[in-house]
């Protein structure tokens, strides 16, 4: 999966959506658990994002990553972490996403000095899971509302 998502930022948005399509066919096509493995090591931040948005039962979370930060690595023990990282994603999100808990300022300096590209993908990750979920919130606010005014009239 990671030679889709070496090609997916690439990719205009039909081919992305195919790509998309093909990769979740791939998934859907696995037992969860095993697929939820095969999204964890996926490396590209934007083809981890859309799998996830369209199948959250993939979500396999990044609390390995999160335990690593929480030790308090020095930079080199992160920066080598990345190199091997199973699933670069992952532990981008855990070092953007758990901020002030988890890293320290220089460690996330360095990060981002040294992956921005990674990063940048990872904060566009974030940003339309946020979206998502908004709107997923919002539907649910109106369909209660509707319920209630229904209740009432």
């Amino acid at each position: 999966m990671n030679i889709v998502g070496d090609l997916y930022p690439l990719l205009d948005k039909e081919e992305r959506v195919i790509a998309l399509q093909n990769v979740l066919g791939h998934l859907d096509g696995l037992r969860d658990d095993y697929a939820t493995n095969h999204v964890e090591r996926i490396h590209e931040p934007w083809l981890v994002c859309d799998v996830i948005i369209n199948c959250w039962n993939y979500w396999p979370g990044a609390s390995e990553y999160v335990s690593f930060l929480k030790k308090d690595p020095s930079w080199s023990e992160v920066f080598e972490l990345t190199n091997s990282a199973q699933g670069k994603c992952w532990l981008t999100l855990a070092v953007v996403n758990t901020v002030k808990e988890n890293t320290t300022l220089d460690t996330r300096r360095h990060f981002y000095r040294t992956f921005p590209i990674l990063v940048d993908c990872t904060l566009d990750f974030i940003a339309a899971r946020i979206v998502v979920c908004a709107d997923d919130l919002q539907k649910k606010q109106k369909k209660q509302n509707r319920n209630i005014l229904q209740s009432i009239l």
